[in-house]
């Protein structure tokens, strides 16, 4: 395959102009280059966000359709809606008792990569915060190849560059992650230890906004801990990192 290639075309991929380029060539040179999973999706990814990149002058916005509000109230695990600078734009109310900690943060409004960097609350919250936080570096890095001219996106890379050493170290490695679903643990002031299956189900079609939903982990007991957060809840309101209503 890299023998049908000419040395002008390659030189453009060099140069990270991959509009145009085929992913079954884009898989010959990670073959030859010896890519590992996580390095062949991310060059994927970034020569898909160039090929449609002409179709995204848009910003993307800060609420979500009806629509999409309705289906994440309706589900049972928690469950919210992210742009692409990682606010929290639409959540239920399993997502607000089970994440207290991120919606009663001081750093408002939402925003779940400013409360991984930039909230003290953050390391008391994930025990495994490095880990956690390598992962919400990765996710913005591809964000960025996929829409590199929003603003929102790029405002939110920048305040985060400036004010946490530990976000600006992680963007110059160029972090890549090999797929967004995970498992993520948590240590909830008044739920204790829980645990949650990560899928970030799809784009919602609404300019840059992504559905995640944290599937509480069978066995562990999480879902009850997640239904006794909600009646402490009492009614729609925020459990807060204090553990008081």
């Amino acid at each position: 395959m890299l023998a049908s290639i000419s040395t002008q075309y390659y030189t453009r991929m060099e140069q990270g102009h991959l509009v145009g380029v085929s992913d079954e060539i884009l898989l010959s040179v990670a073959e030859v280059l010896k890519l590992d999973s996580a390095e062949r999706w991310h060059l994927l990814g970034l020569a898909r966000g160039q090929r449609s990149a002409r179709y995204r002058a848009w910003t993307s916005v800060d609420h979500v359709r009806p629509e999409i509000q309705l289906v994440v109230d309706s589900m049972v695990a928690p469950a919210m809606v992210l742009r692409l600078g990682a606010d929290v734009i639409a959540s239920n109310e399993a997502a607000r008792a089970a994440f207290s900690p991120l919606f009663g943060s001081p750093l408002q409004p939402p925003n779940n990569a400013r409360f991984v960097f930039l909230d003290p609350a953050a390391r008391r919250f994930l025990p495994d915060w490095e880990a956690e936080a390598d992962i919400v570096a990765a996710i913005l890095y591809t964000r960025a190849a996929q829409y590199p001219d929003d603003p929102v996106l790029a405002a939110a890379i920048a305040d985060l560059t400036e004010q946490s050493r530990e976000f600006a170290q992680r963007w110059k490695t160029y972090p890549v992650m090999s797929s967004p679903r995970r498992v993520i643990a948590v240590n909830h002031p008044l739920g204790g230890r829980m645990v949650f299956l990560n899928e970030t189900l799809a784009d919602t079609g609404s300019q840059g906004q992504y559905l995640v939903v944290r599937v509480p982990a069978p066995g562990t007991g999480t879902a009850e801990a997640v239904s006794d957060l909600i009646a402490r809840m009492g009614g729609g309101g925020v459990l807060s990192d204090r553990g008081r209503p």
